[in-house]
């Protein structure tokens, strides 16, 4: 036997073992979870410039309580790094979110859907012409996952895209101007969250 499928053999006999905590109103969530960026675009506004961005990471962290039996209200706090070859280096991104949370529940699997709307806090690397600005403004984000659950315990995978409008000025030699830069990126976040 592999060590997957030992992994995997392992995961689903807990599941059989410890579920039995379906959600209800009143569970509390804590989340960690790591931010997995395949694809993202990253527009600064000068001249129609779009760049692809590479592949990029986070890490997160939510809280989170249901108010019902299928709803959950919380918020998030996500540590971006957004690689940009174009630019040198990366974009570090902190976002600040409310956000809600409606499931389906289940004993061991919990489909969900979730929506977030809140704050973004952009670092740019310098260029070496030009330098953009520290800048905050908004973001919104979408996803559809599952959870697993594990008693008290749940492992979580979900897929979203998002979007981030921040005001900032690119500043050189030869230039002083207001921009708006706005990311685009598809995501794929896996996480933990301990229920209580």
């Amino acid at each position: 036997m592999t060590l997957f499928k030992k992994v995997l053999f392992g995961v689903a006999l807990s599941a059989l073992v410890f579920a039995g905590h379906k959600a209800q109103a009143g569970d509390k969530y804590l989340g960690l979870e790591l931010v997995f960026i395949p694809w993202g675009q990253i527009e600064t506004g000068l001249a129609g410039d779009t760049e692809e961005m590479g592949p990029s990471v986070g890490f997160g962290v939510s809280l989170e309580w249901a108010v019902v039996d299928f709803l959950s209200l919380g918020g998030v706090m996500q540590f971006r790094f957004l690689r940009s070859d174009d630019y040198n280096g990366q974009f570090q991104e902190i976002q600040l979110d409310p956000m809600v949370r409606l499931f389906f529940p289940g004993k061991i699997l919990e489909p969900f859907a979730k929506f977030r709307i809140g704050g973004s806090f952009l670092w740019p690397p310098d260029r070496d012409a030009s330098t953009l600005e520290f800048g905050a403004g908004w973001n919104w984000a979408a996803y559809g996952g599952l959870v697993i659950r594990l008693g008290k315990l749940g492992l979580f995978a979900e897929v979203g895209y998002g979007q981030a409008y921040v005001p900032s000025r690119v500043v050189g030699p030869l230039m002083d101007e207001a921009i708006d830069i706005e990311i685009k990126t598809l995501e794929t976040n896996l996480g933990v969250m301990i229920i209580f």
